[in-house]
């Protein structure tokens, strides 16, 4: 039995070949199968995705601040506030007014949507990349929080495409 297998991907052309032989002979069947595998062209690499341009540099910059904000710290006080809440309602408690009973819960919230909203930036920055708008980054609410915005000097939402 033969069966040949072509892929492409999006960095090159990779080609699989699989022979299978099978040899039957006083009742055991032996089955040899050999497979090759060539690429025309290598993956991309991290140091490769860093010189792609603005658009990559401030991609992976969105990537780590949601990557800091949901997984470095919403998750593990997230963990702390269901494992060790017994314990820590004696200090929730012994906040002052505005701030009395407020658990760690509330840090996970604010965290977490920090982190979606990060990482919904990240996307919007690909999506971008793959149109060919240069994008930068601004600030929202009182100049804290980053948000992607197009590079365009008449101000409009459609951004400039690159080489236009």
């Amino acid at each position: 039995r033969r069966r040949a297998v072509e892929m492409v991907r999006s960095s090159g052309r990779t080609t699989t070949t699989e022979n299978s032989e099978g040899i039957t002979g006083g009742g055991a069947t032996t089955t040899t199968t050999t497979t090759t595998t060539t690429t025309t062209e290598e993956e991309e690499t991290y140091e490769d995705v860093l010189r792609g341009g603005r658009n990559a540099r401030l991609a992976l910059r969105f990537y780590l601040w949601h990557y800091v904000a949901f997984a470095l710290i919403a998750v593990p006080v997230w963990f702390l506030d269901q494992f060790r809440c017994p314990e820590l309602l004696p200090l929730y408690d012994a906040l002052p007014f505005p701030l009395k009973g407020a658990t760690l819960h509330v840090v996970w919230h604010a965290c977490s949507g920090l982190g979606a909203f990060l990482f919904l930036q990240f996307l919007t920055v690909c999506r971008a990349e793959e149109l060919g708008v240069e994008c930068r980054m601004g600030r929202a609410v009182a100049g804290w929080v980053p948000v992607a915005t197009s590079r365009n000097e008449e101000g409009s939402a459609a951004g400039k495409r690159k080489g236009e």
